[in-house]
Order: C-alpha cells, then structure tokens, then sequence
C-alpha cells in the first residue's frame, strides 16, 4: 500500500501565488495512479486491479485561511510479478512529473489573474526549459522526490547519533498508539512520515514515498497448484458442482505468506516501510523458506463490500462442505 505525503509552500490565501498548494500536487499525483493502466499487470487467465485511492486528504489540524501546507493519502497497489523497487521508481518519476505539471498550471493561472509578464533572465526553469514568471511556480518545479529510506538516509547523515535516538523515541509512540488501537497501520505511516520531515528540516516542497501495512504478495502455486485445483474439481463434480480456476485471487488472503516469499523483494519493501520493526515485520529468513501449495475455495456470492453482499445459502451450508469433505478424503486416500 503506497503511502505519500506532500509539503508545500504555505501563504495565506490573499497571497496565494506566494505558496504552493500541497493539495494540489497531491491531486496531480493522483491522477496518474488512480486506475492507471500502467499497473493493471496481466497474467495468462487474470488482469490485476488498477490502484485506488482509499483516502486523500490535507494534514491540517483544524481550520485556517492558509494555503495547505502538508497533505496525504495511500492507495491500494495489487500486483502479480511487479516488485516493490519497480513499484517506488515509477511512482518517483510520477511525483517528478506531479511537481513539473503543476508548476506549469500555476503559470499558466497566474499569468491569466495577473496579466504580467517577468524577463526571462528572474525566472525559473522547468525540466523543459520553459520560463517560469510566478517565484512560487518555480520553485516547484525545482522539488525534490524522496523514498522513505532516502528521506531516513538524509536525516542520519545531517544530524548523526542524535537523529537515532529520536528515531528510536518516535517509533516507540507509534507502536504505543498501535498497541492501544487508537490508529491504524496506514494512519500510523502517513503521521511517521510527516514526524520524520519535520524531524529532518527541509522546508521546501518535496513529496515522501513509502509503503504502509499490511503486505499482501502475489502467489503463484504453480502446479502443485493445478494439482491440487484437479483434485478439488473432481470432489465437486461429485456433488454435481462446477468448478472454475482463477490463476490469482485479487483480493487479500493469508496464503500470501505460506508461498515462499522472494527474500530480496520482502526487504526491499520493509526499507521503504517506515512501521517495520516491532509494530510491523515479518521473518524474512523463514516466510523466504516456506514452500506450501495453495488453493482457496469456498461458497459463492455476490457485490462484496456493499450494503447488498451476500453468499448463496445452499453453496454456504451444502455444497461447499460436501466438496471439502470429499476432497480431504481423496487427499488421504493417496
């Protein structure tokens, strides 16, 4: 699950050209991930969920007639083959692109109120080598795209022994919190994130990129996998029950972890995990070991997550269980 967060340039409103919107990034950036096809992976019978946006919004605390300083959100990110590297280095060059696209909006809308024009030499430059009239406009362009572990680098370098002990002390009052429920995983990343950029200093705009909790990877059984969906299909065909095969199931499920994780892939996303620790890890070592083919069936229904889910009661209480008893028995008469 990305999480990102964006600083901008505060002003009040009556200066609004003086600051820069981090809504207004974040809303750019938005738009080039949210049902991007670029994500949507492919397998040989499945097509992956494009990401979705789950919550969007500004940092602030309360009401003030102030540009927006700081906003955040995360999205869902499902993939098949996709790793969390590939994941971070795309959305990086998104979130260059949300800065410079926004940049050259604010130009444009500035130019339009203001009808002023500023000699080229006092202007910005974006990647394009456009001009830039509006300071403020200019100053996006110039921003900065950090990851996580980029952001936790720069901190360590700048303020040595003294960054890891208040590392430490932070981490401690999110797990608390964690521990007491008062938040959740992805609320709980987006605050460490904006902790750890006032922690570090930078004023300017930058967008921080991570990832929040839960971590649900991509299973393939492969065909231990249709081995055992060939089973399964010939217990149903016994209690005259159709049976269809889905390559990957697209939602989330605790098989994810029993498939042999690729250990590179699990730490790569733990270094962009600003959580992992004691609120929030895995066995790198063991999940990288365990082998275990898998296979989910159950009963069918219909619009989940909405006020009409339902699951047929026959496939619930007659069909599913006869299924399963059959296939155990089969499984344990080899």
């Amino acid at each position: 699950m990305p999480a990102v967060l964006v600083q901008g340039v505060k002003a009040h409103v009556l200066n609004c050209f003086q600051g820069v919107s981090s809504v207004g990034v974040l809303s750019s950036f938005f738009m080039k991930t949210e049902l991007a096809p670029e994500f949507a992976e492919k397998s040989a019978t499945e097509i992956c969920p494009p990401p979705t946006w789950f919550c969007l919004r500004d940092r602030k605390e309360g009401y003030d007639v102030s540009v927006p300083f700081r906003a955040g959100g995360y999205m869902s990110m499902l993939g098949f083959e996709k790793t969390p590297d590939e994941v971070i280095k795309r959305l990086k060059e998104l979130g260059k692109e949300s800065f410079e696209e926004y940049a050259r909006r604010m130009e444009a809308q500035w130019k339009a109120v203001e009808k002023a024009e500023v000699p080229e030499e006092k202007a910005g430059l974006t990647s394009e080598g456009n001009p830039l009239a509006c300071p403020s406009a200019a100053a996006v362009a110039e921003a900065e795209v950090l990851t996580v572990s980029e952001l936790l680098a720069y901190c360590r370098k700048e303020q040595g022994e003294a960054f890891t002990a208040w590392l430490l002390e932070a981490y401690k009052t999110q797990k608390a919190h964690l521990d007491k429920g008062e938040t959740n995983f992805p609320s709980a990343t987006l605050d460490f994130m904006e902790q750890l950029l006032n922690q570090s200093g930078i004023s300017g705009p930058i967008m921080i990129l991570g990832f929040a909790p839960p971590f649900y990877p991509a299973v393939d059984s492969g065909k231990e996998g249709k081995i055992l969906f060939k089973e399964m299909k010939k217990a149903a065909e016994k209690e005259n029950v159709s049976l269809k095969c889905h390559e990957y199931f697209c939602g989330i499920s605790d098989l994810s972890y029993c498939g042999g994780m690729d250990k590179e892939e699990l730490a790569a996303y733990a270094a962009q995990t600003p959580l992992w620790g004691s609120a929030y890890a895995m066995d790198i070592e063991a999940m990288a070991k365990l082998k275990i083919p898998s296979m989910l069936f159950g009963p069918w229904g219909k619009d989940i997550h909405t006020r009409w889910e339902r699951v047929n009661k026959a496939s619930l209480y007659e069909k599913t269980p006869a299924v399963l008893k059959n296939f155990i028995e089969q499984m344990f008469d080899k």
